[in-house]
């Protein structure tokens, strides 16, 4: 199936992401790789890129006051 509609697209870890692990887009779980970072349970991530089966997440960094 190809998985590049996900480009974009935020989701919830309900697992830790070292380097995989399990995220929830649109209420589907879909396993996961990070960028090479420990990413923790229960954290906003958006998909960077798809290949092929693999899918990359990186985590959303929280809006910072300035």
């Amino acid at each position: 199936a190809d998985r590049t509609e996900l480009i974009g697209m935020t989701g919830l870890t309900i697992t830790p992401v070292h380097p995989s692990g399990t995220v929830v887009i649109n209420d589907k779980r879909y396993g996961v790789v990070s960028e090479g970072d420990f990413i923790d349970k229960n954290v906003n991530v958006k998909v960077i890129d798809v290949e092929g089966m693999r899918i990359v997440v990186r985590k959303i960094e929280e809006e910072k006051d300035a």
